[in-house]
């Protein structure tokens, strides 16, 4: 939401549509997408950054202007990364840390860092036992990386490029082929919101416990943090 317009970023339709609360009126954006799927955004102060789930293109919103721009070369860094048809697949947890983007990777153990001042475009190489990622969150000095499909939930410290992996889960955990979809940063604990795990799993940032999390589970298809809160979508 801008002001008194809500920005609608396609995953299966074929454009930005703008809905303004004060008229009523649906406004399309003839911004040629080529058919892009869209899953998750970040804010900055002056900007919205739509980032694909599948595609080339990053799409900037100015908040101020109101004016759309894409960029597309750091497709090249990472496009040989890509093992099937569907070409690059990001999930979630596109986190902005200062002045960069990163976005998790799900087909390789791989984190895109997007510059949002120079446009510039960093891969960073995990050295982990996971096959991809399915999603992450930022503590201000880590990153938190959830698999992609099952396996070890990954500490990731950008400054210093270490990593620890967590796989101590607790008693009666049951995974599957698609374990969490997202991880959230919760105070002193980071919190793994399932698809088809069996529960929530809460790590202790301090000394990597994992224990459940006392809330009912569900399958969850979207996660958002707004005000300090976690708000998990249901399908």
């Amino acid at each position: 939401k801008c002001r008194n317009k809500i920005i609608l970023v396609p995953f299966a339709a074929e454009y930005i549509y703008e809905y303004n609360i004060n008229t009523n009126k649906l406004k399309r954006i003839d911004l040629d997408l080529k058919n892009q799927k869209y899953f998750s955004y970040v804010e900055s102060e002056k900007y919205f950054f739509f980032m694909p789930y599948n595609g080339d293109t990053i799409v900037r919103y100015n908040k101020e202007n109101e004016k759309y721009e894409t960029f597309t070369d750091w497709y090249k860094l990472i496009r040989n990364y890509s093992q099937n048809k569907e070409g690059l697949v990001f999930t979630n947890g596109a986190v902005l840390v200062k002045n960069s983007i990163f976005v998790p990777f799900y087909q390789a153990p791989v984190v895109l860092e997007f510059n949002i001042n120079n446009f510039k475009a960093v891969i960073h190489k995990i050295d982990c036992s996971l096959s991809g990622f399915g999603g992450m969150d930022n503590d201000g000095d880590d990153f938190w990386i959830i698999p992609n499909s099952s396996g070890a939930i990954v500490k990731w410290n950008y400054v210093q490029n270490t990593v620890v992996e967590y796989n101590s889960y607790p008693e009666g955990f049951i995974g599957s082929h698609w374990d969490f979809l997202n991880a959230a940063v919760c105070d002193e604990y980071i919190l793994a919101v399932p698809v088809f795990a069996n529960m929530f799993i809460k790590i202790n940032k301090k000394n990597g416990d994992m224990n459940r999390f006392d809330l009912e589970k569900n399958k969850f298809l979207r996660t958002t943090k707004l005000n300090n809160k976690l708000f998990c979508s249901c399908t």
